[in-house]
């Protein structure tokens, strides 16, 4: 049934060979969005950035600022 599902042109229209490589994490996702149930997850609140921010603490930035020196 999922092959059918898979290689129909009304469906997922995949060709053999990549119904065969796909994970069942592909399938699934696929199987997703084509009825439409995929839901993206809820992005982060302020608040939650701000508890994650407070428990990691302070630290030193790893990137450099531009110096306006000639090199």
């Amino acid at each position: 049934m999922a092959f059918r599902i898979a290689t129909s042109p009304s469906h997922l229209g995949w060709r053999p060979a990549e119904f065969w490589n796909a994970t069942l994490v592909e399938f699934n996702l696929a199987l997703e969005g084509l009825t439409g149930g995929f839901q993206a997850p809820t992005a982060f609140s302020r608040e939650a950035v701000r508890r994650i921010a407070a428990a990691s603490g302070k630290s030193k930035s790893i990137r450099k600022l531009p110096t306006n020196e000639p090199s």
